[in-house]
């Protein structure tokens, strides 16, 4: 009898012991998820993921706003410069796109007004904030990423989209920008086309649509529109469409903090299972130790000064 209730107390003790473990990792897997919940929201650099194509595939798609220029391999290998395709004030181009290691790679460079760069896009499609303090907000996720930013000519502030790039797939990207020239000011985004203003005319930013929801901090990673991307009649009847998609674009994986996010929720229930558990056990193990009148007084005589108080 002595030995069953040994038994019984240890694999109580053990179980006890188990769900104690659960509850605290859970609990530190919480507190780190929700710290790299933050890290993700508010970092001010990332990278956009690309695919790698095969060495027989000879077209590519940029898309500058809604203009569709279509490029050979060769063409990419040797760099696109845009204003060869597109002319909006005879201007160059922000941005450097070409072939690399069989990947779609984009550069850029994004200036205000007064010369000082904003953001910047490496050729390894790493993406960073040069200046946070220039930045009104930004977002992005695996395949895609934007920068709003003041470009107000005046005290006033004018907030608009002045770096937007997606990475649709292996051989297409959607581009769009904010140029301040000499000539006048360039307005292109993915959803809206290229509008051209006077250079001392004030942009009507509410007519400049983003690709993201804002404020960052309450939608990070979220599209504005996940369907946008059946606009373009590009994709409505290529298999690249539904076969080589970086990213699930309805339900896209690459929220910068949806893997954060499980892990919250993950660590929650961990925590929930060890705290359920030790108290089941704490309850349930103390009848199936003592639940005979013979155990009871063993245990009595075992532990008398447990018993006596």
């Amino acid at each position: 009898m002595r030995k069953r209730i040994i038994v019984r107390i240890f694999v109580v003790v053990l179980l006890v012991i188990i769900g104690a473990f659960l509850g605290l990792y859970g609990n530190n897997l919480y507190g780190d998820a929700k710290a790299e919940r933050q890290n993700a929201i508010f970092t001010d650099g990332g990278k956009i993921v690309t695919s790698t194509v095969s060495n027989t595939t000879d077209i590519f798609h940029i898309i500058f706003a809604t203009n569709i220029v279509d490029v050979s391999r060769e063409q990419l290998s040797k760099g696109i410069n845009l204003a060869n395709y597109i002319n909006a004030f005879n201007v160059s181009y922000p941005f450097q796109i070409n072939l690399s290691n069989n990947q779609l790679v984009v550069s850029a460079k994004i200036e205000n007004a007064n010369g000082a760069i904003i953001a910047e896009i490496a050729n390894n499609n790493e993406w960073q904030i040069i200046n946070p303090n220039l930045k009104w907000d930004r977002n992005y996720n695996t395949y895609a990423f934007e920068v709003l930013a003041d470009v107000s000519k005046n005290s006033i502030p004018n907030v608009i989209p002045v770096l937007q790039v997606i990475m649709e797939n292996q051989t297409t990207v959607l581009i769009g920008c904010y140029m301040d020239t000499p000539k006048g000011q360039v307005v292109a985004t993915i959803n809206g086309g290229i509008t051209t203003y006077s250079p001392t005319a004030i942009i009507n930013s509410t007519a400049v649509q983003t690709i993201f929801k804002y404020p960052s901090k309450d939608n990070p990673g979220v599209l504005l529109n996940p369907n946008y991307v059946n606009h373009y009649s590009i994709f409505e009847n290529s298999t690249n469409s539904t076969e080589n998609l970086n990213q699930n674009i309805i339900f896209p994986r690459g929220n910068p903090v949806s893997e954060a996010d499980l892990q919250i929720l993950f660590g929650e229930l961990i925590a929930i299972v060890g705290v359920i558990l030790v108290a089941i056990v704490s309850i349930f193990g103390t009848i199936w130790i003592y639940q005979d009148e013979k155990s009871k007084k063993i245990a009595k005589s075992a532990f008398p000064d447990f018993y006596n108080h």
